[in-house]
């Protein structure tokens, strides 16, 4: 990548030697303080035949000034190009672009003419089946062989850049793998009583679920604890297994922690709340020390693979098809379109959530439309709810099963979505 410490204007420039003298090969460029990998390209067809190239300072910058920058790499166009997609890209109303994507290459047209290239990690047979949802200055490239790029337009038409999409909290999952990574759930329980001690009846709510515990003074806090630990393994939703010990004392209060372990325990997230329901001499609080975590591996990675489709919606951005969970779908953290956490329990917190299918639909398409719109090889799909919020499971609506091309982009008309059949019929 090249950087320049203080950024510079547009006084960069690539130049060739075609056997008498130099000439130039693209047009200037800035560089800044960022290091980014930026390309110069001719237009396509219009090779430039050489045997030497220079980086020239067209003009001396205002300042002394740091250059940082690799050695140059020079890619010589083919005789043919294979695959090719042409896909929109627009910046304003003012200025729209159109991105021909082939094995590779970006190439950016304004009004006709060419105008940039950015170098990809695209392959061949990516091209027909990349999905490339843009907004403002950034279009996105999916393909679940690869992991997502990031194509910016980078303050001038004929400078574009390319990074790897900075997806950050992504989410674990159970990919069929052995994992050893589970973190086990943990709550306390502070007990405050008066000096004089009192005798405790403490309800303990557990996922909805009542454990009720009754207790002398003066209280012996490890079978109070052995107590508790029977009457919460005896709810619904815990297993036998989990831990309560006696925590730190004082003359007026003691801690019981709470380890939610065991088998069918471990990893869960679970909701628990306290009162001391006999006297108002003494009193119960909570505190969530450790959030449960199932343990498993990241939904995204090299080895696991990535998503196949996105889409922006409601400001996060929604990602699915993945290589290991091909009817999953993961909406970001509201206003932050790379963040994936799921442990946020608020409303703008990220959602993963699985299409109601039996395993084999592969998700090939999402749509912003005024639902959320998802097509599978199988069937199509939408999200009743317009608004995403993570404290409210999605209600995900079958609406018709014709399964759509994934090799053919799902287009808006007038009001209608119009996509191809599985069949191209």
């Amino acid at each position: 990548g090249w950087s320049a410490s203080p950024a510079i204007g547009a006084i960069l420039q690539f130049e060739y030697w075609d056997g008498t003298a130099y000439h130039p090969f693209g047009l200037p460029f800035a560089v800044d303080a960022s290091t980014k990998n930026i390309t110069i390209a001719r237009p396509p067809a219009q090779e430039a035949t050489t045997t030497l190239i220079r980086l020239r300072l067209i003009s001396a910058p205002s300042s002394a000034t740091t250059f940082n920058g690799a050695a140059p790499v020079v890619y010589q166009e083919t005789s043919g190009v294979p695959v090719a997609r042409v896909r929109p890209f627009t910046f304003s109303n003012e200025q729209t672009y159109t991105a021909v994507l082939t094995p590779g290459f970006a190439d950016f047209y304004r009004d006709g003419a060419y105008v940039g290239s950015s170098i990809t990690a695209s392959f061949e047979d990516h091209i027909p089946t990349q999905d490339t949802p843009q907004r403002f200055d950034t279009m996105l490239m999916f393909h679940p062989a690869v992991q997502t790029q990031k194509i910016m337009r980078d303050g001038a038409d004929n400078k574009w850049t390319v990074t790897t999409a900075p997806f950050e909290n992504i989410a674990n999952v159970d990919l069929g793998g052995t994992y050893t990574n589970q973190v086990a759930d943990v709550w306390m329980i502070i007990l405050r009583f008066p000096e004089s001690g009192a005798a405790l009846v403490l309800s303990i709510d557990v996922n909805g679920e009542t454990a009720v515990c009754a207790t002398d003074w003066p209280i012996n806090w490890t079978s109070f604890a052995a107590q508790i630990k029977t009457q919460i393994e005896a709810t619904g939703s815990i297993a036998p297994g989990i831990t309560v010990t006696p925590g730190t004392a004082s003359a007026t209060s003691q801690q019981i922690v709470i380890t939610f372990t065991g088998d069918g325990n471990l990893g869960n997230v679970n909701s628990l709340s306290a009162q001391v329901v006999n006297t108002t001499d003494a009193a119960a609080t909570v505190a969530h020390l450790t959030i449960g975590d199932p343990g498993g591996e990241p939904l995204i990675s090299n080895t696991r693979g990535y998503a196949a489709s996105a889409a922006f919606y409601q400001d996060r951005l929604v990602t699915g098809g993945f290589q290991g969970k091909k009817s999953a779908w993961l909406a970001s953290v509201t206003g932050e379109y790379f963040d994936m956490n799921v442990k946020l329990t608020g409303p703008s917190g990220a959602v993963l959530a699985n299409l109601d299918t039996d395993g084999a639909e592969q998700l090939q398409h999402i749509v912003r439309d005024n639902y959320l719109l998802f097509f599978t090889s199988d069937a199509e799909y939408f999200v009743s709810d317009r608004a995403i919020d993570r404290t409210k499971p999605p209600n995900i609506v079958n609406s018709s099963r014709y399964g759509s091309a994934p090799d053919l982009p799902v287009l808006a008309n007038e009001g209608e979505i119009i996509f191809a059949s599985r069949n191209k019929a």
